[in-house]
């Protein structure tokens, strides 16, 4: 099936594993030798393998073997996703952006979350992805709560953000850095 597969994802809360499990089994390996990109899912700061131990696993790794690496859910804007321009291995993505805001920004609408996000875009031009996450806008918490917002809210949010930025950031977010990222390359040269 190689030949088919586009990209790896791994889900280490959800499978019970930690980051060091899916590094040392040889996944981002796989990944480089085959131009493969890979999108890891980021629990909310202070859960295992939120963004400070995803970051502190994955940097040495991806630079070693080469592999790009998405960082999802914008690392739930953790107080140090800012590394990110650390490595030009690894990419944060937006995805969910409504439902990362109702954790880290809670009581929020939509326009502070438009300029939060607009703000994040012009600190990491290059290493932030777009993302929806669809279907998973919209989630049940273990407390029982409802997160996110419907698809159409939260690209009015987008917009908002996009209204605020230079032209070229739109072409940067929206185009050059997923394809950068989708063929498995660094966002600046190494």
């Amino acid at each position: 099936m190689l030949p088919f597969i586009c990209g790896l994802k791994w889900h280490p809360y959800a499978q019970g594993a930690s980051i060091a499990t899916f590094i040392q089994q040889g996944y981002l390996d796989l990944a480089a030798s085959r131009g493969l990109p890979t999108v890891v899912h980021c629990a909310r700061p202070g859960m295992q393998d939120d963004f400070g131990e995803l970051f502190n696993a994955l940097f040495v790794a991806t630079r070693r073997s080469r592999a790009v690496v998405d960082v999802a859910h914008a690392g739930f804007l953790h107080d140090n996703i800012h590394r990110i321009q650390e490595n030009e291995y690894l990419y944060l993505d937006c995805g969910p952006w409504s439902m990362i805001c109702d954790h880290a920004m809670p009581g929020t609408g939509p326009s502070e979350r438009a300029v939060r996000l607009a703000r994040i875009l012009e600190t990491l031009p290059q290493a932030f992805l777009f993302a929806m996450d669809t279907p998973w806008n919209l989630i049940t918490w273990i407390d029982g709560t409802l997160h996110g917002a419907e698809v159409a809210r939260d690209v009015g949010i987008v917009r908002s953000a996009l209204a605020s930025l230079e032209p070229s950031l739109h072409e940067q977010w929206l185009h050059k850095n997923p394809l950068q990222f989708l063929h498995g390359r660094p966002w600046r040269a190494p």
